[in-house]
């Protein structure tokens, strides 16, 4: 019979102490890497959300509360990016750690897949209410992938009474389409369908007269909306928008409403969403009246100020059919910081116009002068070789008239006006 010799026998007097420290050390891990209760679902350390010694101080609150846990949990599964159907059932840490990197994709972020200062302070923003995947697919993009037409699938979130409702706060949102034609790389969007205003494009427009916000006067109020419509209006020429005092019968139709206000979202208070559009033809824009709306920000003194001007700019673009654009320049950006002002238009949003509203306006190519892609690139090196031909002529020339003993000034003439015949083959360029 064996006997079972104690457990310091094992030890030397030197390992003892290192033994003990290795299991402090571990302890101290589990502890930075929280063992969560069942409170938040979790059963093993949360590798997600460890955090570095240089973050630890400005996250440990996060980081330990098991309902900031929760919290992260419902915004992932609320956004689309975990499952919310699963019953009881609790996501693992590989689910977590991926719908971490999900969402940092969406937003432009790092993809470290955890839950480190950065990701911590997105979560924390003010963001759109629509969902970054629905069912599994994909209604976001990350904004580093450049496209020319994006298109939002939001067929199964129309809200009571209209078309899909776009919210002006984070992030990204759409399914990009890329259209091969543009020369310039942009990510504006559309709504599915690409609705926009057929049946007219002279629209008019009215500020309701009950539901208006106290915090500016009205006359503040209708100047900044006149600027967001002059503004567009100066993209398509076909587009006329008009005040009117009849609030029912406008096109569309601006009011400042609070908490549940009869559609399918309830503003959330101060900042969170600040307000919504729906999309063409239905026209309605619905502004958050708990917000601290301002004409002028640079000298208004609340902290949480929003530039009324800036905003109206880009719920009139959800207006007329853009949806959101991840170009941070972008009026279509979905998100826009108190005291921050964004009053004019970027190329990402004249182009999403133009190609909303113009694309089948502008002529097609003669069928006589390119009649497809073969011929376009024919034709290009036609263009090249004529330009060799027209260099190797001029130094033909320049050789020839000095060989015949011609004037100086005749050979300068010459080879210039060549030059210039040179110049003018070889600026023509054909893009496809």
């Amino acid at each position: 019979m064996t006997r079972r010799r104690p457990l310091n026998n094992f030890l030397s007097p030197g390992l003892a102490p290192i033994l003990v420290c290795g299991m402090l050390m571990m302890r101290q891990q589990l502890v930075y890497g929280h063992k969560h209760t069942s409170a938040t679902g979790f059963s093993s350390p949360c590798l997600w959300c460890q955090e570095s010694p240089k973050q630890k101080d400005d996250d440990d609150e996060m980081h330990s509360s098991p309902k900031a846990l929760e919290a992260l949990k419902d915004y992932l599964q609320q956004y689309g990016y975990l499952d919310a159907d699963r019953g009881g059932t609790s996501p693992l840490l590989q689910e977590m750690g991926d719908a971490i990197g999900l969402l940092q994709q969406s937003m432009g972020l790092p993809e470290t897949k955890n839950l480190d200062a950065i990701t911590n302070a997105a979560v924390k923003e003010p963001r759109c209410g629509f969902p970054d995947y629905v069912h599994g697919r994909r209604i976001s993009q990350p904004p580093r992938k450049l496209a020319s037409v994006n298109v939002i699938n939001a067929a199964s979130l129309r809200p009571k009474g209209g078309g899909p409702r776009m919210t002006t706060a984070l992030p990204n949102q759409g399914n990009y389409m890329t259209n091969r034609g543009s020369v310039v790389a942009t990510e504006f969007a559309y709504f599915s369908g690409n609705p926009r205003w057929n049946s007219r494009l002279e629209l008019t427009w009215a500020l309701s007269t009950s539901r208006v916000t106290q915090r500016l006067p009205r006359d503040d109020i209708r100047s900044a909306f006149r600027h967001a419509f002059q503004l567009w209006a100066g993209t398509v020429p076909t587009f006329r928008f008009t005040e009117v005092q009849d609030y029912g019968a406008a096109d569309v139709k601006i009011s400042f409403v609070a908490g549940e206000h009869g559609d399918a979202q309830k503003f959330d208070g101060v900042l969170g969403i600040i307000a919504h559009a729906f999309s063409p033809e239905d026209g309605r824009v619905h502004f958050d009246d708990a917000e601290f709306w301002s004409v002028d920000v640079g000298s208004d003194k609340a902290p949480q100020a929003l530039d009324l001007t800036s905003v109206a700019i880009h719920e009139v673009g959800h207006v007329i059919g853009l949806a959101h654009s991840p170009v941070r320049n972008s009026v279509m950006f979905p998100s826009i910081a108190p005291h921050h002002t964004k009053r004019d238009l970027s190329e990402d949003d004249v182009q999403g116009v133009r190609q909303l509203y113009e694309l089948d306006l502008i002529p097609a190519p003669s069928p006589h002068l390119v009649r497809n892609r073969s011929n376009v690139v024919s034709l290009n090196w036609i263009l090249l070789i004529l330009h060799l031909f027209l260099n190797l002529l001029i130094l033909f020339s320049e050789h020839m008239l000095q060989y015949l003993g011609k004037d100086e000034g005749k050979v300068s003439c010459v080879s210039s006006a060549l030059e210039r015949t040179a110049n003018s083959a070889s600026s023509v360029v054909i893009f496809h």
